[in-house]
């Protein structure tokens, strides 16, 4: 008669844990929409400064909300993105050449060097306080680097942030520029007269506004100007206004 054979009771299944709990994916968005509004807020506001001053205005007469602030930001950073893609294909022989560069150098920095073994015997033939000093120091060395490092990375991300905001804003400011040259006309910005007692004071682009002042840019003047806002009425080019009537009212009939 057999003996039974005692087999060792097997362990509970437990699967592994996941790698992304609802917790983690939580805190990941807080910190993401944290740090777009501050990237959003940055760019809109130096966006919108710059702009101004390419006008040789003030942007303290100009304050913004935080909403317009985040969208203008927004379009800034999509502007900025769409040139460098743009640039990126113009020039993608020079990036791929670039991009092979960096695989071929670091190919060669992975590759071990005849002296690697010569080292590792020197190495392990040393004395124990010449090993624990030359590890120590290679701690050292790797930690200040990485503090320089992450310093480093640190500024550039405000140097970057700035940039594209202040790109942002002279590339809106030359791109006005371009369009106020065709004239009132044929631009695709309509003019506007600012009235004060129903008497013309000002003929020209809107370029901003606040509950204070109105930055116009003067048609006649050839310059920017930031008026006052009190008693102030703000009329549409009667001329634009007159053919934009009756092209809808053209595209309306059968």
């Amino acid at each position: 008669m057999s003996k039974p054979v005692n087999t060792p009771p097997s362990a509970p299944d437990t699967a592994p844990p996941p790698l992304l709990t609802w917790q983690h994916a939580a805190a990941l968005s807080t910190l993401i929409v944290g740090i777009s509004t501050v990237v959003l807020h940055t760019v809109g506001s130096i966006r919108h400064n710059n702009y101004l001053a390419a006008w040789g205005l003030d942007a303290d007469l100009f304050p913004k909300s935080l909403d317009w602030m985040l969208i203008h930001g927004f379009y800034g950073v999509f502007n900025r993105l769409s040139w460098l893609f743009s640039f990126a294909w113009n020039n993608l022989g020079r990036f791929l050449l670039a991009v092979a560069a960096l695989v071929a150098y670091f190919f060669l920095l992975s590759t071990p060097g005849p002296e690697g073994d010569g080292l590792r015997r020197w190495l392990q033939a040393s004395k124990a306080w010449v090993r624990r000093l030359i590890k120590v120091a290679l701690f050292t060395f790797i930690g200040s680097m990485s503090a320089l490092l992450a310093m480093l990375l640190i500024y550039l991300a405000i140097v970057l942030l700035g940039a594209l905001g202040e790109s942002a804003g002279l590339a809106g400011a030359e791109q006005s520029k371009l369009e106020f040259r065709k004239g009132c006309a044929a631009s695709k910005p309509r003019c506007v007269t600012l009235l004060r007692d129903d008497k013309p004071i000002a003929h020209g682009y809107l370029l901003d506004s606040s509950p204070e002042h109105i930055a116009l840019f003067d048609v006649d003047l050839k310059q920017a100007r930031a008026i006052p806002r009190d008693g102030l009425e703000l009329r549409s080019d009667p001329e634009r206004t007159a053919l934009a009537t009756s092209a809808a009212s053209a595209a309306s009939q059968p």
